[in-house]
């Protein structure tokens, strides 16, 4: 009973940091969230330009 609890245990407190890691690796590009407010990531140029209104 002890390693079922053990087991559980482990598995609830790593199981946020992986769906974290899961979420982030999915961007196409990590420097996309370094794009200042008002600017977004273009992929073909691979720069952060200005949104357009």
């Amino acid at each position: 009973m002890k390693i079922k609890i053990f087991l559980a245990a482990t598995l609830l407190s790593i199981a946020p940091n992986l769906a974290l890691a899961i979420g982030c690796s999915f961007r196409e590009d990590p420097r996309a969230m370094l794009c200042a407010d008002g600017t977004t990531w273009d992929a073909n140029s691979r720069t952060c330009i200005t949104n357009e209104s």
